[in-house]
């Protein structure tokens, strides 16, 4: 799973440099039928009062959505291993991508935004 969120990765920043005015980026994640989907919407906002509408959609990908089938964890193990995995390569791999970013957010379904990294 790590290689798969690193190479969407990989392909998303290339396909655009990040520009001045975005403030947050929010990863999505909800679950389908056979397995889990992950994307990321880039923001020139953000509001941490309003857990719905944090971040809007300002930016989206063209290739946004990476789907994850058939895994085995429920909800909460998945979100735990998509954080581990997104902290470690916001910490290590896209280190200079994602430091021109204030918020870097998780949000699952209809649970709480989780503030992945502040600054």
């Amino acid at each position: 799973m790590q290689e798969d969120i690193k190479n969407r990765l990989i392909s998303i920043f290339a396909e655009w440099a990040v520009p001045k005015w975005i403030v947050a980026i929010n990863f999505w994640v909800f679950e389908m039928i056979d397995g889990y989907w992950l994307y990321m919407i880039w923001s020139r906002s953000y509001d941490r009062t309003n857990n719905d509408r944090a971040c809007n959609q300002d930016y989206s990908p063209k290739s946004k959505y990476l789907e994850i089938k058939n895994t085995d964890d429920n909800w909460s193990e998945f979100l735990l291993k998509v954080k581990f995995i997104l902290k470690k390569l916001i910490e290590e791999d896209f280190k200079d991508f994602f430091l021109q970013v204030e918020y870097i957010t998780i949000w699952f379904d209809d649970w709480e935004l989780e503030e992945l990294v502040v600054k």
